[in-house]
């Protein structure tokens, strides 16, 4: 008799995000902040429903790269997104403002 084959299915693996864009101090969010699976934090869930350009910036942890290249391109998405994070920093709106 064959002993029975102890090799187990592989187990799948949970991509990581990363939030690629400023610290948003008041949302307890911070740059490169690494989120296992591909939901975000509540907290930046209700801003990007506010503003969908935000969800730019959390990124699967495989597009950093990419991403990152991207921040530095005057009107690409993800640098437009970084800016407005960089201004809603600085203003003293609430969250639900945005």
């Amino acid at each position: 008799m064959k002993p029975k084959d102890q090799s187990h299915p592989p187990t799948p693996t949970v991509a990581s995000h990363i939030w690629m864009g400023p610290t948003i101090p008041r949302l307890g969010i911070r740059r490169n902040m690494v989120i296992k699976g591909r939901v975000a934090p509540v907290q930046l869930r209700n801003i990007i429903e506010t503003k969908p350009m935000l969800g730019s910036l959390f990124v699967p942890t495989e597009k950093i790269t990419a991403v990152k290249a991207s921040l530095k391109v005057r009107g690409s998405i993800h640098h437009m997104a970084a800016e407005y994070i960089k201004e809603y920093n600085q203003t003293t709106i609430t969250k639900k403002e945005i």
